[in-house]
């Protein structure tokens, strides 16, 4: 029957496409795009790209008024709901494929040290209908990068509990490339919910030396150390100069000791943090080792990658938003996106008929 254009209704406004109408033998019409890397979106891949690029980087207001700028029309409302779209499609295909990836079936390596750090960060939610309150959402957020090369990191992000974090762990290692030779090691702040991540995956932990040393700060006030004994040790630690367990047992009196009773609430409960991470504390070895002894990177993630774009001041999200913002910051951040681009589009934005 021939060739002619047909005006097509995409998700988010009308595209030009050009259709080819055939009419079978029972006489019913049957209508083909030409152009078959059209999704179902109303624009074309490079510019939604870059829209949704603009989206997850900043405000909508701000990203709408800067792609017009350039020649892309689109609403903030428009470019909104095109974000939740294609977040939505992204948070479900990243749980869907980094649950299927295991970890444990790759091929023998060359024996790298891989590191994996896990950390929560809260952003402001939405008021409640009856109360009026905002309660903070915690974000979920993971990177995996080998020990040489910290600059290549894949990430992860997303609402979520931590029974749900763990099948999708052992995925992003998969993903980030770790290898039955590799030896991963786990670097936390010391939240039980990450020790416990760690435990059930099996990975040797070590506990953030910046995080040892705020407690150690308490444990030496209550001592009676100086300002400039504590400035000195809190470097030592720093450093990678000192064991925990061995610096407990020499300068702190033990549990049943009396002069503990008298010691303040935030000392009794420091040291009680240290004691029961000494055994994850034992920095000389870790450095002998060629092991990390800070959770540098996951802060900065929760910085720069959540932060930057989640808490800026006014920023109100529900759990659904926060959870797909998140998702779609940790991947453009990522030095390897965990799932293409190209391939998503089209689960986000699938094609109707002409």
């Amino acid at each position: 029957m021939g060739q002619r254009t047909s005006q097509v209704r995409g998700s988010w406004g009308f595209i030009q496409v050009r259709v080819h109408r055939l009419r079978d033998e029972a006489g019913r019409e049957h209508s083909y795009r030409l152009d078959g890397s059209l999704d179902g979106s109303g624009y074309t891949p490079w510019v939604l790209e870059r829209l949704l690029e603009l989206a997850g980087r900043l405000p909508y207001e701000e990203a709408a008024e800067l792609g017009r700028a350039f020649g892309l029309e689109v609403s903030a409302a428009g470019l909104a709901r095109l974000h939740a779209t294609y977040g939505k499609a992204l948070e479900e295909t990243l749980c869907a494929s980094l649950q299927e990836r295991a970890w444990a079936a790759l091929a023998e390596g060359e024996g790298r040290v891989m590191v994996l750090e896990v950390d929560g960060v809260r952003v402001a939610g939405q008021p409640h209908p009856s109360t009026h309150r905002c309660e903070g959402i915690e974000v979920k957020t993971a990177l995996v990068y080998p020990q040489r090369a910290p600059g290549a990191r894949t990430r992860m992000a997303g609402v979520m509990k931590p029974e749900q974090l763990l099948p999708q762990l052992s995925g992003l290692l998969r993903a980030a490339g770790v290898q039955r030779q590799d030896e991963v090691i786990g670097v936390s702040d010391g939240a039980v919910w990450i020790e416990q991540l760690y435990q059930t995956l099996g990975i040797p932990q070590v506990i953030d030396v910046f995080h040892a040393s705020q407690y150690l700060e308490q444990v030496m006030l209550e001592l009676g150390w100086s300002e400039e004994e504590r400035a000195e040790e809190r470097r030592r630690w720093l450093r990678g100069e000192v064991a925990g367990g061995e610096w407990l047992g020499t300068y702190c009196p033990p549990p049943t000791a009396p002069e503990r009773q008298s010691w303040s609430e935030e000392a009794r409960s420091a040291i009680q943090y240290l004691e029961q991470r000494a055994d994850r504390m034992d920095y000389p070895a870790y450095k002998a080792r060629g092991w990390p002894i800070g959770s540098g990177q996951v802060e900065g993630m929760n910085k720069h990658v959540i932060g930057a774009r989640m808490k800026r001041s006014g920023m109100q999200w529900s759990r659904p938003g926060a959870s797909r913002t998140a998702a779609h910051r940790a991947q453009l951040c990522s030095s390897h996106p965990l799932v293409a681009f190209e391939a998503l589009r089209w689960r986000a934005f699938p094609v109707r008929n002409c």
